[in-house]
């Protein structure tokens, strides 16, 4: 072991021997013992150790930094004191205490201007930017800069240079005004690319990347992205290669291309764990688990989601840590596992209240107030509606206080009190008057339709179910326009269905009957063909410009509404007028994506990544029918399944039984046709008698299905059959 290697081992063993001492007199007797040791560099290595600490256990980086300032202050050093105390004013801020962490780095700066250090009185004044900034002191923050930058440019020092430059940088950032905040970043980051600061290029990024995405600049953000990538590859730093593809993923998440994000993240998150960043990699499970929940694949994201939590509470993240529970909560409650989903809830909201946040806690409430309502526990998720509707109604956060109006609206009527749910919706229905939302327009026209039924104005449900379907027709997929995670309408057709039943009672309204029903069929194979996971294609080749406008449309539209949800959730205070920039941004989209669908064709929108339910009109269905076919296809309405008998020249449309009958028959059927699947013996011995009671069965669903249509299509020789529902499983 050479001289230096030996000198830093004894200085380990008595920096453990201090830590293990229970209190300050400990640590000055032992400092009284033995004089001759060498303090001041002892200091030092305290200091060292508690920039290592402080990301992975906060609290022992605090005791070390204690440990420092006591030792400093025995030996009567002022430039050990001064170390001590930066090292403490850097843990105060990383415990979030940044009014002592500001007085702290004055203490220091104080100490290394009289003893001499410019350099490190740089250092400390670089350091008191970020808690200035955050408390918004943003003109001593300047000021501290311009010191520290006379100090380091006087020395010539351009690698101190360049970490004081993302620290301005930061400034600008935090007033939103990021052209400035951009050319600090890029400063840093071109110097800092020429050295081995993997801790300082890996902060150049990050905010180079938040500076793009607030810019909305998509394409600049990813170019940056890749040529830091083939940078930090190139220079051997796996670390910062996966930081790399961790930032290009998002960036696709926030436009909506889930494929490649996913693709890129689960890339990210091999090569964080070949790096052993554990930071990394917890960031990775978290953002993976919101994709999941947007393609509804509850399962994998909940999962994900305890994986994150679990990494970022061993780092003491504490704010990531709580919105990784919040996505656990999210996906217990989508897999039926109300109790646990409520559970881990409560629990993501006291972390988000120890953190001081004030925008997760009324939204947590606003996700157990959805699940309590599907679970019947109708008063306690009232109350909890109520102080959402009024938090966010008092904020720039429409869309969730609109939400909050609307599941007050359907818990009114699940309470039978229509004209609280109407009040409700009208309240709903005015804030979404200058939001860009169909989904929730959808929502609020639907409810006036069932609050029309509830009165018995049947006229007036028709007419709200009508702008239901129409907002519905708009909701294309590919589009993250949904507020929350947890769906409040799960079944969009039912909007079809009451439709349907609602134009029987009208005169002349079967030809419109049949129409909701084609429609509502072809959304629900549309639904369950469509890949929720979007994996777009690098060539253009081979498609219009139409297409290549609409899928550009759609992706800018998903990362303005990832951008307004992301600006109103972020840990510290959101700016409102950044939000509405936002707001204007993504109604202008919203409104030039409809001009390119209106002058699209099907095949081009399915090209360019959403999807059209379409249907065969009447007509069309007739001219392909034989001139003695009858055409026989059912829809289910609740629990009645109607039938359809169409000719070439005749249209009836009438219910023939209850869903709850059909599916009794059908358990007797499958329980009997079970039978035959026993010992061959037992068949061959009751054969008679299973086939005749077998028999029986099928003859009960003729009866319940086809006995009260028979006549209308017992002279046709030729009969199509389109089963819905229950109707699929009969024979």
């Amino acid at each position: 072991m050479g001289v230096k290697a030996a000198q830093q081992s004894e200085t380990g063993s008595i920096i453990d021997e201090l830590l293990a001492e229970e209190n300050q007199s400990g640590w000055l007797g032992r400092v009284a013992r033995q004089p001759s040791l060498n303090w001041e560099s002892i200091v030092t290595a305290l200091t060292e150790r508690v920039r290592e600490q402080i990301h992975i256990s906060p609290p022992q980086a605090r005791k070390l930094a204690d440990l420092a300032m006591v030792v400093a202050e025995a030996i009567g050093s002022k430039l050990a004191l001064a170390k001590s105390q930066r090292a403490k004013a850097n843990v105060l801020y990383a415990l979030d205490d940044h009014a002592s962490a500001i007085e702290m780095h004055q203490q220091a700066a104080t100490l290394f201007e009289a003893v001499g250090q410019n350099l490190e009185l740089a250092r400390t004044l670089s350091g008191s930017i970020q808690p200035l900034l955050l408390l918004g002191r943003y003109d001593e923050a300047l000021a501290m800069g311009e010191r520290a930058r006379t100090i380091f440019t006087a020395q010539g020092n351009t690698w101190r240079l360049a970490r004081l430059e993302i620290n301005i940088g930061n400034i600008y950032q935090r007033q939103d005004r990021f052209a400035q905040a951009l050319e600090h970043y890029e400063r840093a980051y071109r110097e800092l690319l020429t050295r081995d600061d993997v801790e300082g290029l890996a902060a150049a990024l990050s905010n180079l990347s938040l500076c793009y995405i607030s810019l909305n600049d998509f394409p600049k953000a990813l170019e940056f992205h890749r040529k830091a990538r083939h940078h930090c590859l190139k220079k051997g730093m796996p670390i910062l290669v996966a930081y790399a593809d961790y930032n290009i993923a998002y960036l696709y998440f926030l436009r909506g291309e889930y494929g490649r994000a996913i693709h890129m993240l689960r890339d990210a998150e091999q090569g964080a764990k070949a790096a052993g960043d554990l930071y990394q990699l917890a960031l990775c499970d978290l953002d993976l688990s919101e994709i999941y929940l947007e393609v509804n694949l509850g399962n994998e994201a909940g999962e994900l989601a305890r994986d994150a939590h679990q990494g970022f509470e061993r780092l003491g993240f504490g704010y990531e840590s709580a919105k990784a529970l919040a996505f656990a909560a999210i996906a217990a409650s989508r897999q039926g596992q109300a109790f646990q989903g409520l559970k881990l809830f409560a629990r993501a909201r006291e972390m988000f209240v120890r953190n001081k946040n004030q925008v997760w806690p009324p939204l947590i409430d606003l996700y157990k107030a959805l699940v309590l309502f599907h679970e019947g526990r109708l008063f306690e998720a009232r109350q909890l509606a109520i102080s959402a509707v009024e938090f966010f109604g008092g904020s720039n956060m429409g869309r969730k206080a609109a939400l909050a109006d609307l599941l007050l609206a359907r818990i009114a009527l699940r309470m039978h009190d229509p004209a609280a749910a109407l009040e409700h919706t009208q309240a709903a229905a005015k804030r979404l008057e200058d939001l860009e939302s169909p989904s929730l327009l959808f929502q609020a026209e639907y409810l006036f339709g069932d609050i029309g039924i509830a009165n018995g104005d049947s006229e007036q449900a028709y007419r709200a179910y009508s702008r239901a379907r129409q907002s519905l027709e708009r909701l294309r997929g590919g589009l993250r326009g949904e507020e929350l995670k947890i769906a409040f309408l799960d079944n969009k057709l039912e909007v079809y269905e009451h439709l349907v039943d609602l134009c029987l009672d009208r005169p002349g309204g079967l030809e419109e009957a049949f129409a909701y029903i084609e429609q509502a069929k072809s959304r629900s194979l549309m639904d369950r063909l469509v890949q929720p996971v979007h994996l777009r294609l690098e060539s253009d080749s081979g498609q219009s410009e139409l297409v290549r406008s609409i899928r550009n449309l759609r992706e800018e539209l998903n990362w303005y509404y990832n951008l307004i949800e992301r600006e109103q959730l972020r840990p510290e205070e959101n700016s409102p007028a950044r939000i509405e920039n936002l707001e204007q941004e993504a109604r202008s989209r919203e409104a030039a994506l409809m001009r390119a669908l209106e002058h699209a064709t099907v095949t081009e929108v399915n090209q360019a990544g959403l999807e059209v339910p379409t249907h065969i009109a009447l007509d069309e269905i007739r001219a392909a029918l034989p001139s003695d076919g009858v055409l026989i296809e059912y829809f289910c309405v609740q629990d009645r399944i109607l039938a359809c008998i169409l000719t070439a020249d005749e249209l009836k449309l009438f219910p023939v039984t209850l869903q709850s009958r059909v599916q009794k028959r059908l358990q007797l059927l499958q329980f009997q046709l079970s039978k035959f699947r026993l010992d061959p013996e037992y068949v061959r011995t009751f054969e008679e008698s299973l086939l005749e009671a077998t028999m029986a069965h099928l003859r009960d669903l003729y009866q319940e299905l086809l006995g009260p249509a028979v006549r209308d299509f017992a002279h046709a020789k030729h009969l199509v059959f389109v089963p819905h529902g229950l109707v699929h499983y009969v024979p």
